[in-house]
């Protein structure tokens, strides 16, 4: 007897009465018998199929030859481009070599991400090189997070498992910054060319640019006036009644002022958020607070002035609400929004503030919490 084995897609028995096919994956052997002159196809499930030899016109194999490597380098891969966390990824892609290729093909798979979701690895159909080659991947969407995206790739009869660095954006923040979710609010300029000014396109701590004017991921943090990214802006910070006697709190605690001085400091400081170099911004490097004029400009280039004009232009403001300095509770959420300016007058500073039927500038005192939109300097 003699024995064969095939890595072709489809054998064909090609016989007198007709054509019989068989997938090769199920095919395990082929055996030749002298004695009764047939052909004997053993099946993976143990079972067999039996052909007269001289019934056999001939034997054909049709498809490609399925693509077997001897191992994939996953730990040696080549990556182009960077990842960071909430921006689409652009031009993003691995290349991972292989040795033992046997020349077949692979078929075209998307690989979604652990750890760091919201990417996907896609591999194009292709064919392996007789020997040692590179597979590329394609990476595409949007991290969530920063730290390690994970795509375990498996093809060639081989697998591996890849992994990516998702960088956050804590290195653009002023040192010490606390940020209320991995990685730090992305850093993404968007200008309005009606003012000619260059914004962030969210507001600190928003997840992303908004979607409408409920849209809970772009709502962002609340801030005390002059208080740097410390912690207290997360909307589940805890309280404390004490004041601080220093402009930077050794906490990261909402302080609750309910009466004079309506301040989370005392004494007060006039100077904590005016300008890229104020002592507590708390702004990207290269972007400040804006002043009120800069801010009322904005308000201003709206189609309509309410909230339905905010979130139609370029910068996409939402009603984040407000948290209270009487309590610490965080009022209004989805029908009010707000937002700081550098500007003070007296003992309060000035913000801007929308509602469904209005929108206009105002003031109020400094420890109450609202949120911040970042100006280009």
């Amino acid at each position: 007897m003699a024995y064969l084995s095939y890595g072709q897609t489809v054998q064909n028995v090609n016989k007198t009465s007709g054509t019989v096919s068989m997938p090769i994956a199920q095919i395990d052997s082929i055996r030749f018998n002298t004695l009764t002159n047939q052909m004997e196809i053993i099946q993976t499930n143990g079972s067999a199929e039996n052909h007269v030899i001289l019934d056999i016109i001939n034997v054909t194999f049709s498809g490609d030859w399925a693509g077997v490597v001897s191992a994939l380098n996953c730990e040696n891969s080549t990556i182009t481009g960077t990842l960071l966390s909430g921006i689409a990824s652009n031009g993003v892609a691995i290349s991972i070599p292989y040795t033992g290729g046997n020349g077949g093909a692979y078929s075209a798979q998307n690989i979604p991400s652990t750890g760091v979701l919201g990417l996907t690895a896609s591999l194009a159909a292709g064919t392996f090189a007789n020997g040692s080659g590179n597979l590329m991947l394609n990476i595409s969407g949007t991290p969530l997070s920063s730290g390690t995206a994970i795509f375990v790739l498996a093809v060639g009869e081989q697998n591996c498992t890849l992994t990516l660095n998702v960088s956050g954006w804590e290195t653009q923040y002023p040192p010490n910054s606390v940020f209320c979710f991995s990685g730090g609010t992305a850093v993404v300029d968007i200008t309005n060319p009606t003012t000619g000014q260059i914004w962030m396109d969210r507001s600190l701590g928003a997840r992303q640019a908004a979607s409408s004017s409920v849209d809970q991921n772009a709502h962002g943090d609340l801030y005390q006036w002059g208080r740097r990214g410390d912690g207290h802006q997360c909307r589940n910070s805890p309280t404390t009644a004490i004041l601080s006697s220093m402009s930077q709190p050794s906490h990261g605690d909402f302080i609750l002022s309910p009466g004079a001085p309506f301040n989370w400091v005392t004494p007060q400081n006039n100077n904590l958020w005016q300008g890229v170099s104020g002592f507590n911004n708390p702004c990207p490097i290269g972007y400040r607070l804006p002043t009120e004029t800069e801010l009322n400009n904005e308000r201003l280039s709206w189609s309509s002035n309410n909230s339905v004009g905010a979130l139609a232009s370029p910068l996409k403001w939402t009603m984040g609400g407000v948290r209270s300095h009487i309590n610490g509770q965080i009022y209004a959420e989805n029908e009010l929004g707000g937002s700081w300016t550098s500007t003070i007058i007296g003992p309060d500073s000035r913000l801007l503030n929308f509602v469904a039927n209005d929108a206009s500038m105002g003031g109020s005192v400094r420890a109450f919490g609202l949120a911040v939109r970042c100006i280009k300097n």
